[in-house]
This record gives structure tokens, sequence and C-alpha cells, in this order.
């Protein structure tokens, strides 16, 4: 008898501690109560700026899909070329102190859209998005691969990515209806002066911090290093070596990539993230309203908080059926991901009233999450830590690639005429698609469901240095 109270006890117990070990990480781990903060800040902008620029593209072209599309391309060809250079920052430098420059770079940089807005110049919008996505590509593999460093337990890793996650889709569900509110009531450069705050804001949290965040001075230098140094003048140099560092590390990502079984699971987010280009377009089509962009613009923030609520369920309640220990369960996670992401598409398709196409984003929007969050553990899980900046980086930009192809296609398609019933059947065709790949690749024992996969992350010969 007291073996099994001991037992009961003990069960309770593990119970207790499960629940909340979200809020003991928080407590117990100020450096990421810090950068959670921080976070937070990041999210709060994006999502304010997001809706703020939809609606300033409907006010300078109203009824062009395709200069949604050109907003989207500016916000994501950035990130396709300059992600995979913030990544080889990310592994050279101080994560922490090259994320709070950024910040403050980025509270200035936003302004550039009132700007554009005070001229009427659609082009100049474009600009400043584009100014504003190249520091967000060149932060994002900073911030992705501090975390690890942050917090060091692989189950607290888990809970962390889990709750950035839910913080993401908390900011898309609570940014998104104050953006549409403030967007209405104090117009859309309120929107603008917001996100300038909040980058400000971001940086003073991340400055309280401490620590040395400069993987690359874990490294121990190679002896030709020296060699090299004294037989090429200094003026030469100071010009070569940051050249010659970038396409040594660039080479490293290719030799990783090359070797490693893993490699793979840099397809897996993008894979997912290719039909929410179609969504960037199509919300604003759902959310219109003829001649009123008060309720136009409440309507899109109802539409973002289906998408924010979806993204926060979907991660959670895939987290209760996922082991870290175990990443093939992680990779199964994902391909359920995938599969939500076709049934939301496949109900958009063929509903019509605004209540049921919330309803069926939100579907599609829990899936969606499930892969951005799980993939993204995947990485931080089982890449090493000296190369996890620059695999982080190519992943990212990858994933905006995608978005962008489908963006474009999606304004290409509705300025052609296509409804945009027509439109969600392909994203749904798409969608499906992925997730009939990555069962494949799952069934043959791909990426994380390799049969032979080590506990940590597989070592690999670095490429001789340039």
């Amino acid at each position: 008898d007291q073996q099994s109270e001991s037992t009961m006890t003990g069960a309770k117990s593990k119970e207790y501690a499960g629940a909340w070990a979200y809020l003991r990480l928080l407590r117990n781990n100020k450096k990421y109560r810090l950068y959670f903060a921080s976070h937070l800040c990041q999210h709060a902008g994006d999502w304010f700026v997001h809706v703020a620029s939809l609606l300033a593209v409907q006010r300078l072209r109203p009824g062009y899909s395709t200069a949604i599309s050109g907003l989207v391309a500016a916000r994501m060809l950035p990130k396709i070329v300059l992600t995979t250079f913030g990544g080889v920052i990310a592994d050279s430098f101080d994560k922490r102190k090259c994320m709070i420059a950024l910040d403050c770079f980025g509270g200035v940089a936003v302004m550039l859209y009132i700007l554009a807005l005070r001229v009427d110049s659609l082009t100049g919008l474009y600009g400043a998005a584009i100014i504003r996505a190249s520091i967000q590509s060149i932060y994002e593999p900073m911030t992705h691969s501090l975390l690890p460093l942050l917090v060091t337990d692989e189950e607290d890793l888990k809970r962390a990515v889990a709750i950035n996650s839910t913080l993401w889709s908390s900011m898309v569900m609570i940014g998104g209806l104050l953006a549409g509110y403030t967007g209405a009531t104090f117009g859309v450069e309120a929107c603008y002066v917001v996100d300038a705050l909040t980058y400000f804001i971001s940086a003073w949290f991340m400055y309280f911090v401490k620590g040395n965040y400069n993987v690359a001075a874990k490294e121990p230098s190679s002896p030709e290093d020296g060699v090299v140094q004294h037989a090429i003048p200094c003026s030469l140099r100071s010009v070569m070596k940051p050249l010659a560092t970038c396409a040594r590390m660039i080479a490293e990502l290719g030799g990783y990539l090359w070797n490693s079984q893993f490699s793979i699971l840099v397809l897996l987010k993008s894979s997912g993230n290719i039909t929410w280009g179609f969504a960037d377009v199509l919300n604003v089509s759902f959310s219109q309203i003829k001649d009123d962009e008060a309720a136009s613009s409440a309507r899109l923030g109802i539409i973002f908080f289906s998408v924010g609520l979806g993204c926060m369920l979907g991660p959670l309640t895939a987290n209760c059926f996922t082991d870290i220990k175990k990443p093939s369960t992680i990779q199964l996670a994902c391909i359920v991901g995938l599969s939500l992401v076709t049934i939301g598409w496949y109900g958009i398709a063929f509903v019509s009233a605004f209540q049921w196409i919330c309803f069926f984003t939100l579907v599609r929007s829990s899936g969606l999450g499930i892969v951005w969050v799980n993939s993204t553990l995947l990485l931080q899980k089982l890449v090493p830590e000296h190369i996890r900046g620059r695999v982080i980086g190519l992943d990212f930009g990858l994933t905006v690639a995608s978005e962008t192809l489908a963006a474009f296609s999606a304004g290409a398609l509705k300025d052609a005429n296509n409804t945009v019933g027509e439109i969600s059947l392909i994203a749904c065709v798409v969608a499906a698609l992925s997730c009939l790949f990555w069962m494949i690749v799952h069934e043959c024992e791909g990426g994380a469901a390799h049969t032979k996969l080590p506990e940590v992350s597989i070592q690999f010969t670095t490429t001789p240095s340039l």
C-alpha cells in the first residue's frame, strides 16, 4: 500500500511539475526571461507593420492584388539574400551585441514608412519594407541560434520553443486586432510609430542579458592563420580577412549539408510555409468591404486573430505527443501539421461565409504552427552549435523564398480574374503534395526518422580553411 501511495504521489508530482514547468522556466532563467520580453516586443512590432502595410497598399493602389504581391516580395527577397549572411554573422560575433545594434537601426529605419505615406509613394513604401526586412533577415538567425545558449537543458529548450511559438501566436491575435483598431482609429502612421518603440524596448531588454555569446571565440584558431596573416600586407589583410572568413564559413555550410543525414530538414519549414504566400493575398480579399476602410481593417484584424489562435493551439497540442529525445516524433508532428494545412485550404476553397473562412483559417494556421515550431526545434536539436546559425539562416531563406513565390502566383491569379475559391484550391493541392513528400521521406527513414540517429547531432569534417 505504501508503495502504491508512493507511486501515486510521484505521478502527481510529475504532473504538477509538467504543468508548471513553463512558468518555472521563465521564473528561474533570468536570461531567457529577458530574451522572452525582447521577443515579445519584436513580434508585436512585426504584426503592427504587417497589418499597417497591407492597409497602406490598399490605400495607395486599391484593387490591385499584384501590388500586395509586390509588398510581400519587398519584405521577403532581402531575407532570401541576407539570412545566410545573418547566419555567418551569428556564428562569427557576439549574437547579443549584434541584436542590440540591429534593434536600434530598425527603430530609426521604420520611420521611412511614414515618409512614404506622406508623399503617397508605393515605391517608397516598398523601399522601407526592403530596409526593414534586411535588418530582420540578419536578426532572425541570431535570435534563433541564441536560444539554445540561454536554455541549455533539452527539455527546457523544448518548452522555450513552445513558449516562443505561443508568444508569436498571441502577438498575431493581439497585434492583429490592435493594429486594425489603431489603423482605423488613429491612422496607419500610428502603427509604424508603435513598431519603432518596440524596437528600442527590445534593445533595452537585451542589454541586460549578460554573458559572451560569440561561439567563434570558443573555437581554437588554425596555425595556418598566423602564417597567412604575415604573408599578406595589413591594408590588404583588413579587406581580405572578412571575405575569406565568409567564404570559408559558407563552404563549411555546404560541406555540412552534403555530408549530414539531416540536411533535408532545411526544406521542411518551407514545405509548409509555401502556402502562406497565398494567404497574404487572399486575406485582404476576404476582409475587403468596398469603400469602408475601418470595417475592412476590423475584419482583417479578426482574420489575423484566427491565424494567431491556430498557431498557438497547434504547437501546444502537438507538444503533448512529441518527445525531444525521439526526433522522429517531432518530424511526424510536422507531417500531421501539413495535413491540417491541406484540410484548412480545402475548407476555405468551398465556403463563402466570413465565420467559416475564419474557422478554416484557424485549422490551416494550427497546422502551419506545428510545422514551423517543430522544424525549428529539429534544427536546434540536431545541428552542431558552431554551424547552427548558418543552417537556420538557410532554412529561413528557403522559407521566405517559397512564400514570395506563392504570393506572386496568388497575385497574378487574382488579377487574372480567378476566384478566391479557385486560388484556395490550388493552395490545397500544393499543401497536399508537400504532405505526401514528407510522408515518403518519413517512411523511408529520412531526416529525423533515421534509425541510427545519434544522441547528439553528427559531427563532420570541415572543409580546409581558405
